[in-house]
Formats: structure tokens, C-alpha cells, sequence
């Protein structure tokens, strides 16, 4: 498990803690929305829905950039999990 990791910095860890959070708010958002029309018997999402979610795969891939970076980057450091940044 990447968060149980010592050779993770705090930095990074904090990064995946919050990734993952974000990711199941959105997630359950999503799924909240999506009963809501259904249940309302909209056949079609409104053109912000379709806005938020066609960004969500950029937004998916950034984080997952960030955490690899900073992943290569602990590993690089050593893997002393040291930088409190």
C-alpha cells in the first residue's frame, strides 16, 4: 500500500491522501447526479455536467503525474520519507 510506505515522504503522502479523497467525493457526486436525472427523467445531462465530466480524465491524469513525480522523487532522495515539505 503506497500510504503505508516508509519510504514515502510526508509531502507525498499527504498528496495521495488528499488524491484519494478528491477522487471519491467526484465519484460520489457523480453517482449522486446521475440517480438524481434518472429518478427526475432527464434524458440528457445539461452541458455543464458534460463540461465537468469530460475534464475529470485531465484531472485524473494530472494527480497521477503529481504522485509519480513525487514518488520518483522520494526514491530518488534515498527513500528516507524525511522531507517535511
Amino acid at each position: 500500500m503506497l500510504l503505508a510506505s516508509d519510504r514515502l515522504s510526508e509531502r507525498s503522502r499527504r498528496f495521495a491522501r488528499r488524491s484519494f479523497l478528491a477522487s471519491l467525493a467526484v465519484g460520489g457526486g457523480a453517482q449522486i447526479a446521475s440517480h438524481i436525472m434518472v429518478a427526475a427523467h432527464v434524458a440528457s445531462a445539461p452541458w455543464p455536467v458534460t463540461t465537468v465530466v469530460a475534464c475529470v480524465p485531465l484531472l485524473v491524469l494530472g494527480l497521477a503525474t503529481g504522485l509519480a513525480t513525487l514518488v520518483k522523487r522520494d526514491a530518488s532522495a534515498g527513500g528516507t520519507g524525511g522531507d517535511q515539505r
